[in-house]
């Protein structure tokens, strides 16, 4: 669906199931523009799904040149200059 959208020239967002890493990053990593997540309803929540979403110095997320985000890394120079300033 998410490679539907971009056909269509919608931007996909994904809601993830709960506040955790792993979903976040799953979401992210086949290329949807952002995520909705349930259930924050604090600051502390809120900060960890920040952290969740962001890219390693800002946030706790690995950079993989291997994921749809990254075109499967064909383009990685430009995906690693994006990951580092999300």
């Amino acid at each position: 669906m998410v490679r539907t959208a971009d056909a269509a020239n919608i931007s996909p967002i994904i809601r993830v199931a709960f506040n955790r890493m792993e979903l976040i990053s799953q979401a992210l990593n086949i290329s949807a523009n952002g995520v909705h997540i349930p259930h924050v309803s604090t600051a502390e929540e809120a900060e960890e799904a920040a952290f969740s979403s962001k890219f390693f110095h800002l946030g706790g997320r690995g950079v993989c040149p291997f994921v749809r985000a990254a075109r499967y890394s064909v383009d990685k120079p430009n995906y690693y200059e994006r990951a580092m300033h999300k």
